[in-house]
């Protein structure tokens, strides 16, 4: 067993009820302050826990990290990662990535931890010392992960540029970049107005997601329709210095 699996299965046996006490208070403080500037000894004085007794469950605070995202995002990463690239076909590529898509979208709105642990994630990919697209991997948790994450869709895309269903003009590495950068927009988009997102906005998302992907990288052919809107439309603004409303008629 690797030195990461044994953590893991170290920390579940703390009492259910007290380890996800610890998770709350331990995402809330990441998504405050980012990896790096979050404090190990506020989290364990908050949950009212000695250092002797986190280190018997966790290597570190990396360890922890990793254990908060895994108990909300473990079974998601899991289903994403079960599709091999090596085994799609030109036909099954895209029909592949809508059944994850799908499973995704049902688990979505199983956990009430998961807007914080979005949180947390993006806020500790940012506070890594260089571009968040790239990061320090060996000293954040959350740029190692996004590096696994970058890894794995250029193996994908250079995959679907093989059989055809991917655009080729383009070189795999931007791809891969511009992909990135659409799920990140999506994600933040959604972070930052969850708790008035409709449920079935929130169930939508990596539907939407995989619509704004296709229409980046597909090629001509297997470009899908238009999406559904997602949320309600943004009301239009009066213009600032005449106070007139873009849908007003023009008199005079």
């Amino acid at each position: 067993m690797s030195r990461s699996a044994a953590t893991r299965a170290h920390h579940h046996t703390m009492p259910a009820e007290r380890r996800k006490r610890l998770f709350a208070i331990a995402r809330q403080e990441f998504a405050r302050h980012g990896f790096s500037r979050a404090s190990l000894n506020r989290i364990l004085a908050e949950a009212g826990m000695s250092k002797s007794s986190f280190y018997h469950f966790f290597d570190d605070k990396s360890a922890l990290f990793l254990a908060c995202l895994e108990d909300v995002l473990g079974e998601m990463i899991e289903v994403v990662t079960s599709l091999r690239p090596e085994t799609l076909t030109a036909e099954t590529f895209w029909t592949e990535a809508r059944t994850i898509t799908e499973r995704i979208a049902a688990m979505l709105l199983h956990h009430p931890d998961l807007a914080d642990t979005g949180r947390m994630f993006y806020r500790s990919l940012a506070d890594s010392a260089s571009c968040p697209f790239i990061g320090d991997e060996a000293a954040n948790p959350a740029a190692r992960i996004m590096q696994a994450v970058r890894e794995w869709l250029a193996t994908m895309i250079r995959r679907g540029q093989a059989l055809g269903v991917v655009r080729t003009d383009l070189d795999a590495s931007l791809l891969t970049e511009l992909v990135l950068a659409t799920g990140m927009a999506v994600d933040n988009w959604a972070l930052a107005r969850w708790e008035d997102l409709a449920a079935s906005d929130k169930e939508r998302l990596p539907a939407v997601v995989l619509d704004l992907v296709m229409r980046l990288i597909t090629t001509e052919a297997g470009r899908p329709h238009a999406a559904a809107p997602l949320g309600a439309a943004a009301p239009l603004a009066r213009c600032p210095v005449t106070g007139a409303h873009p849908d007003e008629e023009r008199t005079g």
